[in-house]
């Protein structure tokens, strides 16, 4: 039996979409305590109400009870409890050193995000570090006092392609638990920003099916911008900014035709779920009536007129996206979520350069995590297929930045250069 569709054709406020993590109000979101709702979901536990100052007490309960000489208390304190080591040791113990503060709405929406992109995979049986003697019994402390949680909710991610690739590098990272311990957020600020930029190209083309990788052109930090590089400039940062100004119009108007509280819909399967429903349908004529209603009490042109379903759900998107339209009171609502997105998601990777204006830029930290990561169990790749599994992720290079890209992997010394061909260069990975 297929899926069947039940539209919601009430007029209200512009709701929140799941699958966009910022919103018109307060995007507060803190980095570190993603991080430590995302580690909590990947243990199934949870470390509220122990922080670092409690899970000292307890260890200092415990081993003053343990040594010989109770003062050397104070060397184990000094080791673990006065500087930042203490998160470094294992994922549980960087729970409690992240709970410092509780965590806000925005964490816990930036949080859902990659709960729905993780998916309901198994990671966590790998995560085991080695451990000292000392440090075995502080672990053994803390989990006497974390308490099991309960998955996070989420409905399906929005983009297939990368949820597939983000649970094949979490699983790679997660089989080596130290690095990932320090490349956990940038990790995940890597993929946020691969998120939301890809979720923005391939929101228009709806219509198209499932969606895919599209072309965004970034550079490395150290290469000049130039106005001439013309992938650049047309399909660089400014590619990106009227598809981020429809991000939150469009999918408030699937969340309100759609609520995904009652069965998660992505805009790019209606095609398959209502292609064929012509002018005297149901659902036509209910689209019909709602668009009417819809543009008249945003005080918009009346719509025109359409012939099927799919056609009136793109002409509501467009409605959407006018009521946000330049001198409308709801204008400034929708630039606090692009300025958000730019800031909050995109804060690291975008870079105003002088006469070539913004442009979308990889450190050199995060070209290494992305290469170790397209590598992953695979001994080294190709340059040219290094390259594809970056494309595959949103990140795309023109010539000019694949050289210089050739040329940092040649300073730091994991290229094996068989001949000066492009498909004679092998990179290899640093961890």
């Amino acid at each position: 039996m297929g899926r069947v569709i039940n539209l919601h054709t009430e007029i209200k406020s512009n709701p929140t979409s799941p699958f966009l993590p910022i919103n018109t109000s307060k995007n507060d979101f803190k980095w570190n305590q993603v991080v430590a709702l995302f580690l909590s979901d990947l243990l199934g536990r949870s470390a509220e109400g122990l922080n670092t100052e409690k899970l000292k007490e307890h260890c200092e309960q415990h081993f003053r009870g343990q040594l010989d000489d109770p003062k050397q208390w104070d060397l184990l304190e000094a080791m673990y409890f006065h500087s930042n080591v203490l998160g470094d040791i294992t994922p549980e113990l960087t729970l409690v050193a992240m709970q410092s503060q509780r965590s806000s709405t925005s964490d816990h929406r930036v949080a859902d995000l990659f709960a729905s992109l993780r998916g309901k995979g198994e990671y966590s049986s790998g995560l085991s570090t080695p451990l000292n003697f000392i440090e075995k019994q502080i672990l053994t402390i803390a989990q006497k006092h974390l308490t099991h949680s309960q998955p996070r909710v989420t409905p399906p991610s929005y983009l297939p392609f990368l949820s597939e690739l983000f649970q094949q590098d979490l699983r790679f990272l997660t089989s080596k638990p130290q690095i990932m311990l320090s490349l956990i957020q940038s990790f995940l600020e890597l993929y946020g920003f691969l998120y939301i930029s890809q979720l923005a190209l391939n929101l228009n083309e709806w219509k198209d099916g499932e969606p895919r990788s599209r072309s965004l052109y970034f550079i490395l930090e150290n290469e000049k911008a130039s106005t001439e590089r013309s992938q650049i400039a047309r399909h660089g940062y400014y590619s990106l900014k009227e598809p981020v100004r429809r991000l939150f119009p469009i999918l408030a108007m699937l969340e309100t035709l759609l609520p995904s509280n009652k069965d998660p819909v992505r805009l790019w399967e209606l095609p398959a779920l209502i292609g064929a429903e012509g002018p005297s349908s149901t659902i036509t004529q209910q689209l019909a009536v709602f668009a009417s209603d819809f543009a008249a009490d945003r005080k918009l042109p009346h719509p025109s007129s359409h012939g099927s379903a799919l056609d009136w759900i793109e002409g509501l998107l467009e409605l959407s996206v006018q009521q946000f339209g330049p001198g409308s009171s709801r204008q400034s609502a929708n630039q606090r979520v692009e300025g958000d997105v730019h800031e909050r998601l995109g804060g690291s990777f975008i870079q105003a350069r002088g006469r070539a204006g913004r442009v979308l830029v990889l450190t050199q930290e995060a070209v290494l995590l992305l290469a170790n990561l397209a590598v992953g169990e695979r001994s080294r790749l190709r340059m040219r297929e290094l390259l594809q599994e970056f494309a595959a992720r949103g990140v795309y290079f023109d010539k000019q930045s694949e050289q210089a890209l050739i040329e940092f992997f040649e300073r730091i010394g994991n290229v094996e250069r068989m001949s000066d061909s492009g498909d004679a260069v092998y990179v290899q990975k640093t961890f």
